[in-house]
């Protein structure tokens, strides 16, 4: 077996089990935020005052009528346009193992 294939294999498990451990709670914590959200506007939409209701109405219907790429760029790329950084996920990991040579 080739040196690169068995450094492939080995590897391979722990960064599934890394990716796994930091996507399943942000996809349940992005779920539940979802559904309450979800409810609490359609409490608001059928029962809530006049000008809540209202509220909630253009809040459904801008999300409701726009594509979903569309909201993704409007989300991930406008900030981006105006001269915001996104910051790096892992901390800046990177610089200290391309210091170690690792990268």
């Amino acid at each position: 077996m080739p040196a690169w294939l068995h450094l492939m294999a080995q590897s391979l498990w722990p960064l599934l089990y890394a990716g796994l451990v930091f996507t399943v709670p942000l996809t349940l914590a992005s779920f539940a935020i979802g559904v309450a959200l979800a409810f609490w506007v359609a409490l608001v939409r059928l029962f809530g005052p006049r000008w809540a209701s209202a509220a909630a109405r253009f809040y459904i219907w801008l999300f409701r009528g726009s594509p979903l790429l569309v909201q993704l760029f409007v989300i991930f790329l406008r900030p981006a346009q105006r001269g915001h950084r996104a910051r790096s996920v892992d901390g800046g990991d990177h610089r200290l193992f391309a210091e170690r040579g690792r990268v």
